[in-house]
């Protein structure tokens, strides 16, 4: 038996149930990144010590980030494309709202690869030495 909208109510095959629960996967995200922050010391001589006690968790909470940016960027998808069936003047405000929701987006997970980058695995391995493709032998 086919499902009709009438009936369904919210969860439809058109993709709706599926905008609704990226925004609440977002939140989520965002709340359980939140609850694994512990406060940072003041002294800069203590952060070493700091960050390798708190490894896992910060990289714990970089991921949620990471994820909940994932889900919010495919909420914001799902909201223009419902929001520019019904605006009139041929989507521009809406457009506006998704460029600066990608905008914020992004601009909030770029200290997220500072506090990364130190802590990450292999990150106190000998750097190699850069050299573009064309400069190497065969």
């Amino acid at each position: 038996m086919a499902v009709t909208n009438s009936s369904a109510g919210w969860w439809t095959s058109s993709g709706r149930q599926w905008s609704i629960l990226t925004g609440y996967a977002a939140l989520l995200c965002g709340v359980v990144a939140a609850l694994l922050d512990k406060p940072w010391p003041a002294d800069a001589a203590a952060l070493p010590a700091f960050l390798a006690e708190n490894r896992a968790a910060i990289l714990w909470q970089a991921m949620l980030f990471l994820v909940g940016a994932a889900f919010f960027m495919w909420f914001l998808g799902c909201l223009r494309s419902d929001l520019v069936r019904v605006e009139a003047d041929r989507g521009r405000l809406t457009m506006v709202a998704f460029v600066a929701g990608y905008g914020v987006t992004v601009l909030a997970l770029a200290p997220q690869i500072a506090l990364i980058l130190p802590i990450a695995p292999g990150w106190n391995r000998r750097p190699r030495r850069w050299r573009p493709i064309w400069a190497t032998s065969c």
